[in-house]
């Protein structure tokens, strides 16, 4: 799977490192689908180094049961140093960040002390999020909504003069890519509410959740995107 995307780095006197690239498949609230992804990647000897510009990075080593934990950042987009000591000292390595969400891993396999077990706790920490991606929802929906008043009656009834002209065009093509947004943000909204309504319930997370479906369906899905743009 990843050797498609798979290349060495040499280096004089140095054991050459195989890295490899996978074009990032779940969204950042899919917070059990990505800690089951990674384990799942590390049984298969490839550990995580980097998420950057679409794609997840990945270094090539000997398969391990390695445990990955995904945390939400309580301010901004980082970490306190503090509580990077904390979960250091609790046997977890601070990977990697996606925006607000933070890569944990533990550094010995069965030698660490669990994240999270308060539910309750744990739910409050993912409130961040939600409010994070409810405030980004609101933003691109304002933005649609400014787009679609500016051009006022003439979205609602184009004319073969409208369809022409090149501003009317790029403003009818941002209006369906703000409304693609938009829609996204508010699946996220809803798979967040999902995790914390579960977490309020007294569950905790499945850190082995299933997700070979949703990726195979978002494969799916970007395959045919591509054969779209190819044909026009």
């Amino acid at each position: 799977m990843v050797s498609a995307f798979s290349f060495t780095i040499l280096i004089s006197g140095e054991i050459p490192i195989v890295i490899g690239l996978i074009i990032t498949i779940f969204d950042e609230w899919e917070l059990e689908e990505q800690e089951s992804w990674l384990q799942d990647m590390a049984r298969n000897g490839w550990y995580l180094i980097r998420f950057t510009f679409g794609f997840a990075e990945f270094v090539k080593g000997e398969p391990a049961e390695i445990r990955y934990r995904l945390e939400v950042a309580s301010k901004n987009k980082q970490l306190e140093d503090e509580q990077i000591e904390l979960y250091e000292a609790a046997g977890w390595e601070h990977v990697t960040s996606r925006r607000f969400i933070h890569i944990l891993r533990e550094q010995r396999a069965g030698e660490t002390v669990e994240i999270h077990t308060d539910s309750m706790i744990h739910a409050g920490s993912i409130k961040r999020l939600k409010r994070n991606t409810l405030s980004r929802g609101f933003t691109i929906i304002f933005i649609t909504m400014l787009i679609v008043f500016s051009q006022g009656y003439r979205f609602i009834n184009p004319t073969s003069l409208d369809l022409l002209e090149d501003y009317f065009l790029s403003n009818l093509i941002l209006v369906v890519i703000y409304l693609f947004l938009a829609v996204y943000m508010i699946r996220g909204m809803i798979h967040i509410s999902l995790l914390i309504r579960k977490l309020k319930r007294n569950e905790m997370f499945d850190h082995e959740k299933p997700y070979q479906r949703k990726k195979m369906m978002r494969f799916l899905i970007q395959q045919a995107s591509v054969l779209t743009v190819m044909k026009h």
